[in-house]
């Protein structure tokens, strides 16, 4: 007598499920040795945010306290929080430098082909709209009102704003 296999279908869903069951398992991260607050260390970070770094940047180097020590530092001091949100404005002040510095740097954009003609390297122009796509949007949401899209409008009963519909000078 010989002995029934299993349908593929059976196979194949245990297969999947193992396959899952690899993906998903993550290692234990290590924990970081909890680090003291000093003036020094809250000075380190403001000044690597204002030179564009972000807090995971800073908080995943050893030297650093891990993100929720940060924050907890962050919310129980209104000068640690003040400081924070002029690092984040010098932040933004400096990722908008960075558009312009991307865009006049045309170094990379062409090269010369085997047979000695200038090329254009589409991939290098695309990364670095994307680069400045990229520092276009964080500027503008963290900083709306400096380098944000939207127009802010106001007025008074006495004298509302008017909407002109063509600029011929007739309504």
């Amino acid at each position: 007598m010989t002995k029934p296999t299993p349908s593929k279908t059976v196979k194949s869903k245990a297969k999947k499920v193992a396959d899952k069951k690899a993906t998903t398992i993550t290692p234990a991260r290590a924990l970081k040795p909890r680090i003291t607050f000093s003036e020094e260390l809250i000075s380190t970070i403001f000044n690597r945010v204002s030179n564009g770094e972000s807090i995971n940047k800073n908080c995943s180097t050893p030297d650093m306290p891990c993100r929720n020590s940060f924050f907890e530092w962050v919310d129980k001091s209104e000068d640690v929080q003040r400081r924070y949100q002029l690092a984040i404005i010098a932040r933004t002040d400096f990722y908008a430098e960075e558009i312009i510095a991307i865009s006049d740097d045309g170094s990379k954009d062409t090269y010369l082909d085997g047979d000695g003609n200038e090329r254009t390297d589409n991939e290098v122009v695309a990364r670095a709209k994307l680069r400045i796509d990229a520092r276009k949007w964080f500027v503008s949401k963290m900083n709306p009102k400096k380098y944000g899209d939207k127009l802010e409008l106001s007025g008074d009963a006495n004298s509302p704003l008017v909407v002109v519909k063509d600029f011929s000078g007739t309504k």
